[in-house]
């Protein structure tokens, strides 16, 4: 269950969490697929915790892939600052 894994304090990767979270959702088919790394497409800005993208369809997923791929995705960073 997604509340142990969450509540167990322990460090595990967030595979395990969509694997547990979405296993039962029919529209993210790919919540449990190794072979489609879980449906993560992308990682934004891994050195600063960015966004994570992920593919629910096969078809989106290979999408998403590609659009990074070949730089057809336009990012733009706003900085919001308090104080």
């Amino acid at each position: 269950d997604v509340r142990d894994l969450v509540q167990s304090g322990r460090n595990e990767h967030l595979c395990h969490y969509l694997s547990l979270k979405f296993k039962e959702d029919r529209d993210f088919a790919l919540s449990g697929s190794t072979e489609h790394e879980f449906g993560l497409a992308h990682r934004l800005d891994v050195d600063t915790s960015g966004a994570i993208i992920l593919g629910k369809s096969l078809k989106g997923f290979l999408h998403l892939r590609q659009s990074f791929k070949s730089r057809q995705v336009f990012k733009e960073y706003i900085c919001l600052v308090h104080g």
